[in-house]
């Protein structure tokens, strides 16, 4: 539910305009675990376990009419204590609707399409499958990534296209006390080095959704001495990481069906440059003021040296997921959900009791 916290009516000779902002969020707390490599020498590293605000965040919109099919948009995340990765994440856009599509630019968290296969079941954990407990890597999925990027999206009948793309940037390090450590570039866009177009394919019939997509990806050694960047504290894109994206080809397919006493989904994700293919698959079943749901994700084992990868060969990971989940209304529930983890490395299950409110 939308509270609006300002509006404003403008009448101009070319005819009447608004805008208004609103403000919506949630807070989420609960006891968890996270999964922990017990083999590591630091096995409980990036890892949030006990009592703990799980998610939080505000998000402010501001929209405006100006008519002729024309809309503009602008919208701000501010997060709250809570998030359970260990990367800085941020969600900042503006959006402009014009007669012919979509025009949206910012910088906004892109986890993997793979989740969509998920069907929506209630399984919310700290990794759930997409990399966002930090460096607890023992999700087999491709990690979330915070990008700066702009899409156009066209709606064609039942088919909506998507063209995305962001570029690599690189950046130096500001103001810095003596005696302290650098500031971060986080400001300075997407610091990988890596440059990607995507183009994103979506049918929608009843209760049928098939959706495919394609990015292809060009790499270029980062400038970042001296500073810290999502590759760590003065380190630079080059070698391996530059090798394995420049010229890397993803493609992705997910499907979800909705037969009413049930929502299955089926994704596959291919990759290029050695790299391991991906499926995910998922079902939810609502009975009443309850979901229920299964989760599923594998990353196929990699047999031969890779010419790309540094690791080489790796064996193969699961992700095998159960929660249940109960509204109290629409706008407060209770989840509780578990998690087990396969693979080489010695992972912990997980598991999450969380009480959420939104508004």
């Amino acid at each position: 539910m939308k509270k609006t916290l300002i509006a404003l009516a403008v009448l101009a000779t070319s005819g009447a305009s608004f805008a208004q902002v609103t403000l919506t969020g949630k807070l989420g707390f609960g006891a968890q675990r996270q999964p922990v490599n017990a083999t590591a020498a630091a096995p409980t590293a990036d890892s949030q376990q006990g009592l703990i605000m799980t998610d939080g965040n505000v998000t402010f919109a501001a929209n405006e009419d100006m008519g002729g099919g024309w809309k503009a948009g602008a919208s701000m995340e501010l997060r709250l204590r809570g998030r359970d990765d260990t990367t800085a994440a941020r969600d900042a856009r503006v959006t402009l609707t014009t007669p012919y599509g979509l025009l949206t630019a910012g910088s906004f968290e892109a986890p993997t399409s793979l989740l969509n296969a998920f069907a929506g079941a209630p399984v919310e954990l700290a990794t759930n499958a997409d990399g966002n407990a930090g460096s607890n890597t023992a999700v087999p999925l491709s990690a979330r990534a915070n990008i700066d990027a702009v899409s156009f999206t066209v709606p064609l009948g039942p088919v909506v296209m998507t063209a995305l793309y962001g570029e690599a940037n690189t950046g130096t390090a500001g103001f810095q006390l003596p005696g302290s450590s650098p500031i971060a570039i986080a400001q300075a866009g997407n610091q990988s080095g890596v440059t990607f177009g995507t183009v994103i394919a979506r049918y929608t019939a009843g209760p049928l959704v098939v959706a495919a997509d394609y990015t292809n990806y060009s790499a270029k050694a980062g400038t970042f001495t001296g500073a810290t960047t999502a590759l760590g504290p003065g380190v630079t894109l080059g070698g391996v990481m530059k090798q394995f994206y420049d010229g890397l080809d993803r493609y992705r397919i997910w499907g979800t069906y909705d037969f009413g006493m049930a929502k299955v989904g089926l994704g596959y994700q291919a990759v290029t440059h050695d790299a391991a293919d991906q499926f995910a698959a998922g079902v939810s079943v609502p009975m009443g003021a309850f979901t229920f749901g299964l989760t599923y994700a594998n990353r196929a084992a990699i047999t031969k040296t890779s010419t790309y990868l540094a690791s080489g060969k790796a064996a193969e990971r699961t992700f095998t997921g159960a929660g249940v989940q109960y509204n109290f209304s629409k706008m407060t529930d209770v989840n509780v959900s578990y998690g087990t983890h396969t693979g080489a490395a010695n992972y912990s299950d997980e598991y999450r009791i969380r009480l959420m409110r939104k508004f």
